[in-house]
């Protein structure tokens, strides 16, 4: 130990020392740290209870009279950091600040927008700020790991903890602050001398890690916490403009820097922080204001990212549905074919770039990759839809036109198919009609009067034989009819076609029977005009054919009425443009897997936090408020009038909410750690 190592030690450890000798002697230790991290760790272990107490004092103080806690806890967390060689844990960190989670917010703060610290102290301090979004920092695993844990109260414990964070960022305002540091730091002031020359600079492992640690906490932050997701984006996009100042020039680098795939189809990994950055600037951009939107379009950012996400694969798969979501949140097609928008001319020519190599590229896509994009820009896709995206936006419909037309015009031969099939069961329909005339001819025939008494029978008998022969006729029809029919429905369960010609074979099915049911009454009346002149008896009493027929066609009807009906198939309800926020099409697009109760009742995506109203409907705060902001004060649902008053917060359905997403992304947990990012892909 130096001499004035020693020194420095005394003066914290003396009660009588005054404050700014302290401070001095806590910034030379912070110096020396930076040389020998070894033996200043040593060195700190004697401070003894006395600077420790100090500590506490300011902290109280700060508390009930709300006095500034000073640069004591700041310097002392820098030299615990250098001393750890940048390895101290957010666990470490609540533990040295007795677990105030609101001062360790405040300290970690004050280092990340101090610009004269090194970039792996910042690194260190906001991987900190990452870990308490991670479960490990508040569950410790004994000996017999996971097996003794109890999940269920973990999980609890855990959603707890995270709202805490959430709430206490949202009071420290950390956000304001660290974000404009952080773009500063990495890519100068927007618009001076040093961000011209940071430009030509490439980021160092350091400045990455910042980074990566700062886009991973904004992502868990959204997607584990409700509360917490909702101010993180606004501050983010409102206050900071992390948007254009932070993640734009980091797109326009990364795309800089990093060649695209040689191979479409098999692409080589993504960059490094491409889908980090992507899935941030979805959260970040959505709802942000127009001139935010307006400086991403005019940048040709969009354009710029096609050839790394429009790709083949796996990774393909997930970037392209992410750059489409993020073009749907800036509403990147808007400069084209919209009256009244104010665009400049870098943005229309943006644009119309961008269309061009978008449909492009889309072309050469395989099916399924065209219908899991498709599926993600309508909100189907489980992996994204806990991220805000504006579906209700003109852009949305648009890439989901786009998206239908190319999956028709790839499959011509089922849509041939289907026409044949609408063919056949149109010349079927036309066979029964044709049937049902020559039924309705015959019945009309026996209305004809009897010549004599003596032909009478003889008429009688041949129009019983030719009224059988009909109704076997019309039977055997029904059967061929049904097996066809079946047989030509069976393979699509649903279809335009298949339903107008199951309407017309029923209807011709009834027709039939109704002329059956018609002719038997026609024997009925022909029979009642022969009995007067039998009033003489000779021969006695005639035969009963009409009772003997009206059994048996009352017989033959009601088989003929048990037929198998042709099957009545709902019409094919092709893909449709992207649901709007608000809905849209036939209703909201309900998430996956997802309980129903926990579903917005008007966009049908799961809620973050649920509004009752007075008629039971339950709906996500943010949906509702701008329902009732654009529509008026009546109730999306059934009509009624429904004022922001006159609703609720479901506190009860809010906690199962958050215990689900909480316990779904743990579950996912141990699939993401296998990977080298949560969100690399």
């Amino acid at each position: 130990m130096a001499d004035d190592d020693g020194l420095y030690i005394s003066q914290l450890n003396d009660a009588n020392e005054t404050s700014k000798k302290k401070l001095v002697a806590l910034a030379r230790l912070a110096e020396r740290a930076l040389k020998d991290p070894d033996a200043i760790l040593q060195i700190f272990h004697g401070v003894d209870e006395a600077f420790e107490r100090m500590l506490v004092d300011k902290e109280e103080a700060n508390r009930k009279f709300g006095t500034a806690i000073g640069r004591f806890h700041e310097t002392t967390l820098l030299i615990l950091i250098r001393a750890t060689r940048y390895s101290l844990t957010t666990a470490q960190l609540l533990d040295f600040l007795r677990g105030d989670v609101g001062l360790a917010l405040s300290v970690l703060g004050q280092i990340i927008a101090c610009a004269s610290y090194e970039d792996d102290a910042i690194a260190c301090a906001i991987c900190m700020l990452m870990g308490f979004c991670r479960p490990d920092t508040y569950v410790e695993l004994g000996e017999q790991g996971f097996g003794a844990l109890d999940i269920e109260g973990s999980v609890q414990a855990f959603s707890a903890r995270l709202e805490q964070f959430a709430a206490e960022l949202t009071k420290s305002k950390l956000l304001l602050t660290a974000v404009p540091s952080l773009a500063t730091r990495l890519f100068g002031a927007p618009g001076s001398k040093a961000a011209a020359q940071k430009a030509d600079i490439p980021l160092t492992h350091s400045q990455t890690e910042c980074l990566r640690f700062f886009l991973r906490l904004v992502c868990d932050l959204s997607l584990l916490s409700h509360e917490g997701a909702d101010v993180c984006r606004a501050d983010l996009a409102a206050a900071s403009a992390a948007g254009s100042t932070l993640l734009l020039p980091l797109l326009l680098r990364i795309v800089r820097e990093e060649p695209p795939p040689a191979d479409r189809e098999n692409p080589s990994p993504p960059p490094f922080l491409l889908p980090l950055a992507l899935r941030t600037t979805i959260l970040v951009t959505f709802r942000a204001p127009s001139a935010v939107a307006s400086a991403i379009r005019a940048s040709g950012i969009l354009c710029a990212l096609i050839p790394y996400c429009i790709v083949g694969g796996r990774s393909g798969r997930t970037l392209g549905a992410l750059l489409l979501l993020f073009m749907c949140n800036v509403d990147a097609l808007a400069p084209l074919g919209r009256d009244g928008l104010r665009c400049s001319e870098a943005e229309v020519h943006a644009t119309e770039e961008l269309l061009m190599n978008l449909q492009g590229l889309l072309e050469e896509l395989p099916l399924p990759q065209i219908t899991d994009l498709l599926h993600s820009v309508e909100g189907n896709s489980k992996e994204l839809a806990r991220l805000p995206v504006a579906r209700d936006s003109n852009t949305a419909n648009d890439l989901g036109e786009m998206l239908q037309q190319l999956l028709v015009s790839a499959q011509p031969a089922e849509a041939d198919a289907l026409i044949s099939q609408l063919a056949e069961l149109e010349a079927k329909a036309a066979h029964l009609e044709s049937v049902q005339d020559d039924l309705a001819n015959l019945a009309n025939g026996v209305t004809a009067a009897l010549p004599t008494m003596d032909g009478a029978y003889e008429q009688l008998a041949l129009l019983k034989e030719q009224l059988e022969e009909g109704e076997a006729l019309a039977q055997e029809l029904a059967d061929m009819f049904a097996m066809d029919l079946k047989t030509a429905v069976e393979p699509e369960d649903d279809g335009e076609a298949e339903a107008a010609a199951a309407d017309v074979a029923s209807a011709a099915l009834e027709s039939a029977m109704a002329a059956v049911a018609q002719e038997t009454a026609a024997e009925e009346e022909v029979k009642e005009e022969m009995r007067p002149s039998t009033r003489f008896r000779l021969l006695g009493e005639l035969p009963a054919l009409n009772a003997h027929k009206q059994v048996n066609n009352k017989a033959e009807l009601g088989a003929a009425q048990k037929l198998p009906k042709p099957k009545r198939v709902k019409p094919r309800k092709t893909p449709t443009k992207a649901a709007a926020a608000g809905g849209g099409g036939d209703g909201p697009v309900m998430e996956e897997n997802v309980p129903s109760q926990f579903l917005c009742a008007i966009n049908g995506h799961i809620m973050r936090r649920p509004l009752r109203s007075p008629h039971g409907k339950v709906y996500e705060a943010e949906t509702i408020h701008k329902w009732l902001d654009e529509h008026g004060q009546v109730c999306p649902i059934s009509g009624v009038a429904l004022t922001a008053e006159d609703l609720v917060v479901d506190e009860e359905l809010k906690r199962q909410i958050q215990d689900y997403t909480i316990r779904d992304a743990l579950e996912k947990q141990a699939k993401l750690d296998e990977e080298s990012d949560m969100y690399a892909f």
